[in-house]
Formats: C-alpha cells, sequence, structure tokens
C-alpha cells in the first residue's frame, strides 16, 4: 500500500511547460488541472498507464492550505482521496483478478514542471 499525507497551497497556476518524458509510470500521480484547479489522480496499471480519477472535488483555492492524503493499494484494489479530512472520491479497480497497480522505484517529485520556487511548512 502507498499513501502519503501532506499540505499544499497554490500561490499561483501555470499552465502546461515543461520538457516531455519519457513513457511515465504514474504509480502514484497527483496532478492539477490548468484549466479548473481541481486534483486529478492517477496510477498505472497492469492493464493501463493512465487509470484514475478526471476531477476530484471543488477547485483548490489560491493562497489556502490544503491537507491532502492519497492512498493506493493493490491488495485493496483501491485507490482513495482525502481533502482536509473529508473523503472526497475513491476509483476501485473492477477486474480484481487480473488486474494489478504497478508500483515504482522512481523518486517521488512534488512540483515537476513549475518554473520557480517550491516552498515547504512543516510546521
Amino acid at each position: 500500500m502507498f499513501k502519503i499525507t501532506f499540505k499544499l497551497t497554490t500561490l499561483e497556476i501555470h499552465l502546461g511547460g515543461g520538457n516531455e518524458r519519457e513513457r511515465l509510470v504514474r504509480t502514484p500521480g497527483l496532478f492539477l488541472h490548468a484549466n479548473n484547479s481541481k486534483l486529478y489522480p492517477r496510477f498505472t496499471g497492469n492493464w493501463n498507464d493512465n487509470v484514475g480519477i478526471n476531477t476530484v472535488g471543488d477547485r483548490l483555492l489560491l493562497n489556502k492550505w490544503y491537507h491532502i492524503t492519497y492512498t493506493l493499494s493493490d491488495t485493496e484494489k483501491r485507490m482513495d482521496i482525502f481533502i482536509n479530512g473529508v473523503w472526497t472520491a475513491f476509483y476501485a479497480i473492477e477486474n480484481v483478478q487480473m488486474h494489478r497497480v504497478k508500483f515504482n522505484d522512481k523518486q517521488l517529485d512534488i512540483g515537476w514542471c513549475v518554473d520557480g520556487e517550491i516552498r515547504h511548512d512543516f510546521s
């Protein structure tokens, strides 16, 4: 099982950009839509390299902190998203006998394709 919990605030939203990478293994992947600031969590499965939820919850507002939790389990065959402690969305793998979540051992990128500064507050 994979679980990550973090606080997030967006100061500015940029539309697209960045270099193309080789075929991605999106396990896990938590992205932000540029046109509406909504989260869209993704992962890679053995049947599809881009699986997940297209939009989650309301748009994230600028200069507001959010507590986000993303869990992904091959054993449970599901992904869960919590925003500010509220269970907001889930994705369930339907073909539980054949389909598997593909986990990777690559680094966790936070803020990929961001032109500027990534700041954090661990208080």
